[in-house]
């Protein structure tokens, strides 16, 4: 005979609250807590009525984290830091990136990041004034101009905001780079309209909810002026492998960081391949099959085979000693960016 009331029972009891947009991811979590945490109680959206659980776990969209519960008890977790810019935002990264490596010019970061600028321009009529920024960026893509296109130095293109590889493209020429910065804005004033048209077609009758929602289209359409790109030197000489066809490769790496601060790093990370060679298409800039090596990318093309685009970096055909060099390295660059971030304020 249990001795405990239903109220015992529930305040002695642990929760957590699993609410994430991707039905792939939700399904994930909620496998693996029934599989490893047995007497945890797993929510969805919300608490069910009653519930007090003792310690309580937010694992949900960020937008959706109670950050007040969250700070204000020492039982209420989540799986998110509230102050985040530093690792999601690009441009915010680079900038703590930069003032780490003023600091400490011995840091692998100095070697492990690609020199990297910050360009804002919210027209594109003033692209000059923006370049004023940038100016090494500038000076080469002018040195550019009377090179072939094998022998001139290329930078990337990538908003700060953005994932997926949204908006990611690659450029050798101020002519190129303002036609593809034309076709950016082009494409943002296309959404906007699209978003416009949407609010005109809402109930007109909704209240204290109309205004709330009205302010915060305005909130979006001010943050929405304000353009930002990271700039980076291109890497032309990537890691090759023969056995992949010579494609582009990059490795992506599950880490954990927990509280103030310990990070992990799992060991089995992937690598991603673009769908064609890199050998045949280096000066092709056009060529984003060549360049580009985001999977969400590929998944547009007609011939996508994510077998092809997706492999464990533990079955790449490399000796042992140089896989474990390139995750040492990793677990370095990885501790010096939390680092680097954690001593800023965002």
């Amino acid at each position: 005979m249990d001795p405990k009331g239903p109220e015992d029972r529930d305040a002695a009891a642990a929760a957590v609250i699993i609410d994430i947009d991707e039905p792939y991811v939700q399904t994930i979590l909620e496998s693996a807590f029934a599989k490893y945490a047995p007497l945890v109680s797993i929510q969805t959206k919300d608490l069910q009525d009653g519930m007090h659980p003792k310690r309580l776990m937010h694992w949900r969209e960020y937008e959706r984290i109670d950050w007040d519960a969250v700070h204000r008890s020492e039982v209420v977790f989540s799986n998110a830091y509230c102050f985040r810019k530093g690792l999601i935002r690009k441009a915010q990264m680079s900038f703590n990136i930069r003032h780490h490596v003023a600091k400490h010019p011995e840091s692998i970061l100095a070697r492990g990041v690609p020199e990297t600028w910050i360009l804002e321009l919210d027209d594109i009529d003033y692209l000059d004034e923006a370049l004023m920024e940038c100016y090494e960026v500038e000076d080469d893509m002018k040195v550019n101009e009377g090179l072939d296109p094998a022998e001139r130095k290329s930078f990337i293109l990538k908003p700060s905001l953005t994932g997926r590889g949204a908006g990611i493209h690659i450029f050798d020429t101020r002519a190129r780079l303002e036609s593809l910065l034309e076709k950016e804005f082009e494409s943002a004033s296309e959404d906007e309209d699209e978003d416009d048209d949407d609010d005109d077609d809402e109930d007109d009758d909704e209240g204290d909810n109309k205004d709330q929602q009205q302010n915060a289209i305005r909130s979006y359409e001010a943050v929405s002026q304000i353009r930002e790109w990271v700039v980076q030197h291109y890497i032309s000489n990537p890691l090759l492998l023969r056995s992949h066809d010579n494609r582009k490769f990059h490795i992506r790496v599950y880490a954990l960081a927990v509280g103030d601060l310990k990070v992990y790093v799992y060991r089995q990370m992937l690598a991603l391949f673009a769908p064609e060679p890199y050998t045949q298409s280096a000066t092709n800039l056009d060529n984003q099959g060549a360049h580009i090596t985001n999977t969400c990318v590929q998944e547009k093309r007609h011939d996508f085979d994510e077998a092809k685009a997706v492999e464990l970096f533990g079955n790449l055909d490399m000796p042992q000693q140089k896989r474990e060099f390139i995750f040492d390295q990793i677990c370095q660059i990885l501790s010096e960016t939390f680092a680097a971030v954690s001593s800023e304020s965002t």
